[in-house]
């Protein structure tokens, strides 16, 4: 599953949208997957906005924000509201994307909080490209 959520990913960040939601259509019944299909979710979103489709992606990334949120999943939560505050920032939408960026930073920090006990961890944690991106006034 997470190799296909790979693929998706790369497909979206490499400007290939359609080439994504082709793949995704091939993916299998991501559904029992919960936490899995936050992010196929999410990638979706993003390719739909990458394809011009921005209200149909905004709406995608949405819901999967509210999931990741009712199951409790911070990770898929952090790249979500990632996700959303890059296209809130290509839409010229400042005060959302900051908002945006402050959702996926406080996720982020109760990961890092975790990790108080593995300074080098921690460190690392801090040091990645989402920790960075949430760090963005």
């Amino acid at each position: 599953m997470q190799p296909g959520i790979a693929l998706v990913e790369l497909a979206v960040r490499t400007g290939r949208p359609a080439e994504a939601l082709e793949r995704l259509a091939h993916l299998p019944a991501i559904s029992q997957f919960a936490v899995y299909a936050l992010d196929a979710r999410r990638a979706e979103g993003e390719a739909l906005i990458a394809l011009g489709r921005r209200a149909d992606g905004e709406v995608q990334l949405k819901a999967v924000e509210a999931d990741a949120a009712a199951l409790g999943v911070a990770p898929a939560g952090w790249r979500v509201s990632l996700a959303l505050a890059r296209l809130f920032d290509a839409t010229g939408r400042d005060a959302e994307a900051r908002a945006a960026r402050a959702d996926a930073r406080r996720l982020l920090e109760k990961v890092a909080a975790g990790l108080t006990g593995a300074p080098d961890l921690l460190r690392g944690f801090q040091a990645s490209p989402p920790y960075r991106e949430a760090s963005i006034p």
